[in-house]
Order: structure tokens, then sequence, then C-alpha cells
């Protein structure tokens, strides 16, 4: 099942509810650490911002929050299939204990194929060949919307721009 195969021409880039004022702050989570979250949030307010934190800080549920505080359905670059699969599991955790898990859709993209949801899911988590291999291929046809229309997340980015990158091209 190639992921082109479908008509961006029907497919409705907004989230299908302001799932963002829904959001509940779990129980267990620290109260100053999810003020700090929500007011980075907040001010992500240029087309482009770059989140740096230490691990355990939150950066997945920031990010979570970002993309439904856009108010559009989003894609989740990762340099990694193995990332964008953890990625994948901590958004779905993330989903179910603020109470989203029946509002918000997510698909898991890998090698061209879902593996979870589909093409029309609310967050799409994938790596960043099923992003760039269409267009490095010059096949920049359906998918091409699916990439610019939604709001972007770079996790790992470390990865992408490194001496080393996981990726180059």
């Amino acid at each position: 099942s190639d992921i082109i195969a479908s008509n961006s021409n029907l497919i409705n880039f907004d989230l299908t509810s302001n799932v963002y004022n829904m959001y509940k702050m779990p129980s267990h989570y620290d109260v100053n650490r999810y003020n700090e979250q929500e007011r980075l949030v907040n001010d992500m307010t240029n087309p482009l911002n770059v989140l740096i934190a230490p691990t355990g800080f939150g950066k997945t549920h920031t990010s979570l929050r970002y993309i439904l505080k856009s108010g559009k359905k989003g894609f989740v670059v990762t340099p990694q299939n193995i990332i964008a699969e953890n990625y994948y599991q901590e958004i779905i955790k993330e989903l179910e204990i603020s109470g989203l898990d029946g509002d918000v859709t997510v698909a898991l993209l890998l090698t061209r194929r879902f593996i979870h949801g589909s093409l029309d899911s609310d967050i799409i988590v994938t790596n960043i060949d099923n992003v760039f291999n269409p267009i490095m291929k010059t096949t920049f046809n359906d998918m091409s919307a699916h990439i610019y229309e939604r709001t972007a997340v770079f996790d790992e980015f470390d990865g992408f721009v490194c001496e080393s990158p996981l990726m180059e091209a």
C-alpha cells in the first residue's frame, strides 16, 4: 500500500475539534514543569521553533501540546525508525493519560507503509526518509500536501544536524 495513493484535495488538514482546550494535566505531573511546558507552547509563535531541554523534561509532551494548539494535523519526523516507533508509543501513552485517546488519531508510517493509522490521521509519526524520499525521487505529488500543510515537529534534531548525521543527502 503506497502512501501516495490518496487524493490530497479530499484531506482536511485541520484537527476535527479544539482538542487543545480539552487537554488535562495528568495527576502525576509536576505542576511547575507542566506550567513551564505550557509557557513554552504559548511562546512558540514563529514558523520555526527549537526546543532544547534535558532528558525527562517532557519534550514529547510539549511537542504534542504544540501540535494540538496549532489546530492543524501534525507530522513528527525522526531520524530513525526505532525513534519513530518509540515516539509513537509515547504519544499514544500521553493521549491516554490526558484523556484525549478517543479524540486524536495517530499513525505510524515506516518504510512507506502505515503500520498504524492512515494518511487521514491527526498526527503522523515517521522517519526522515518518508518525508524526503518522494521529493528526492521527483515523485512530488499528493504526499507534498501532507508534508507542507501539517504542523511539523522534528524530534532528535541532533540526528539531522550533527557532524555525522544519520541521514546525509
